[in-house]
């Protein structure tokens, strides 16, 4: 009794396991090609044994499954996969689930026939063609369909669909024909050309600008995949929609050299720098092209700023004191910021520092507004650059301008930040004409908040969105 006993339990956990491992090998309750998973297949004998069931097919059914002892393998999608996708039998027959002999000697038998095949999609299917391309996917797994965007690196594709019962295939010629709106989605996303695995090198690849052109930096694989398109790098570099391929040695990128611009800006608008400092530069505009007499101004022209010539005798007194060779007056961007950042980490009060007062009114730090105009050559404003809007010149001769505080100065009288110059500090300040001043003020209900968006800095609301199109200190608060 005892030992009957032990038998059931014994059953009972092989019951609890074959069911996990069904359900884990066949999701879509259809069970075959059993020789593939020896565990279940041995379970499955045990069971019907001891339980006295006379055929597998008839226990899987207890269990809610449907057993295909044969699979009627539609010849063509199979000839398919090898001869234009070089899909090895293994694979094959993974697809149809059945054995890779059988596979071998059917394709053995239709070596020489000829390949002219395209199945016709379902309504449900090209919906979920249609989400696959939206996401770049692939490969779609569902209850009831499995959804496969496949490729040969020989400008060859095919959707692979099946279901319980079914196995088809859409060729790219068959798809193209039948699906015009659905190709046009799927060429727009670049799937039609590439295989999964060269999407995903696309998409975490660096990609370098230099002299305006987008370059592919180096990544792994990707040797590996020009040589699979029989291309060199510089090649598959263009085939997969760059002007060229960098190697990790190039460092003169296009955000290089204008950073090195704006460090080196005067605040007459033009650039200069010693000869010391800037000699990688002009070699590297030699390199690439630009030679001659003025080669090195055409250089600086072509990212569009301006050379601070020597010869020009009215600007020698725009000239930084560092180069030892003229008098200065203005000095140069990274100067200016460095004054201010110095002022901001000053705790003396006696030129201006901000201060609550007893009747809830501001002193504002006017001499840091000062040295802010002057960091934007004079008060260019930072939203437009001055450009299609006409400005106000002071008698003087300066562009009139205005500081905004992108947190309001009046939320500063009912918080204790303020007493660390959260507020009327130079990251929270940028300079505006005065148009874009009262825009930020009253457009859409202004209250603008500043943020960074694929590393680029704009002013946003609830309704509106201002890109900052000229910025040399607000992108220290994300640093």
């Amino acid at each position: 009794m005892e030992e009957s006993k032990n038998e059931l339990i014994g059953i009972d956990r092989q019951e609890e396991k074959l069911k996990k491992l069904l359900e884990e090998y066949y999701p879509h309750k259809t069970v075959g090609n059993l020789t593939k998973h020896n565990d279940v297949y041995h379970l499955l004998k045990t069971i019907c044994k001891r339980r006295e069931i006379e055929s597998l097919e008839e226990l899987l059914k207890q269990y809610g499954y449907k057993y295909k002892r044969e699979n009627k393998v539609n010849i063509i999608p199979a000839l398919i996969l090898r001869d234009v996708f070089n899909v090895i039998p293994a694979e094959i027959a993974r697809h149809y689930d059945c054995e890779r002999e059988n596979i071998r000697q059917l394709l053995e038998k239709n070596v020489d026939k000829e390949i002219s095949f395209a199945d016709e999609l379902s309504k449900s299917e090209i919906e979920i063609v249609e989400k696959m391309i939206v996401a770049k996917s692939y490969s779609h797994k569902g209850p009831n369909v499995d959804i496969e965007l496949i490729h040969n690196f020989k400008g060859n594709f095919a959707f692979r669909i099946r279901t319980d019962d079914t196995i088809k295939m859409v060729t790219d010629t068959g798809f193209e024909l039948k699906y015009k709106e659905l190709f046009k989605q799927l060429e727009k996303s670049g799937m039609n050309k590439l295989h999964k695995k060269e999407m995903q090198l696309k998409d975490t690849s660096k990609i370098i600008k230099a002299l305006k052109e987008e370059h592919l930096q180096p990544a792994k694989d990707l040797a590996k995949f020009a040589t699979k398109r029989n291309m060199s790098k510089e090649e598959y570099a263009m085939f997969l929609g760059y002007k060229g391929f960098l190697d990790g040695k190039f460092t003169n990128a296009d955000d290089r050299i204008i950073r090195f611009f704006d460090d080196n800006m005067l605040d007459n608008g033009k650039v200069y720098a010693p000869t010391d400092e800037i000699q990688w530069l002009r070699n590297y505009a030699k390199r690439v092209g630009f030679r001659g007499k003025e080669g090195f101004e055409n250089f600086v022209a072509f990212f569009g700023y301006e050379w601070h010539s020597n010869r020009d005798k009215k600007v020698k007194n725009s000239v930084p004191k560092k180069m030892n060779k003229y008098r200065r007056k203005t000095r140069t961007t990274s100067e200016i910021l460095k004054d201010i950042e110095r002022r901001a980490k000053s705790k003396d009060t006696s030129k201006g520092t901000s201060q609550k007062k007893e009747n809830h009114k501001i002193d504002r730090d006017s001499e840091l507004v000062k040295r802010l105009k002057r960091l934007y050559y004079g008060g260019i404003c930072q939203i437009c650059k001055n450009q299609n809007i006409k400005t106000i010149k002071k008698s003087n001769g300066e562009i009139y301008s205005e500081a905004h505080h992108i947190k309001p100065l009046s939320e500063a009288l009912d918080t204790i930040e303020y007493e660390n110059m959260v507020y009327d500090d130079y990251k929270n300040m940028i300079i505006l004409c005065p148009y874009h001043h009262r825009y930020l003020h009253y457009n859409k209900g202004g209250n603008y908040k500043l943020k960074m968006i694929d590393n680029e800095l704009f002013l946003v609301n609830d309704k509106d969105k201002v890109k900052i199109q000229l910025d040399k200190h607000l992108k220290r608060n994300f640093d």
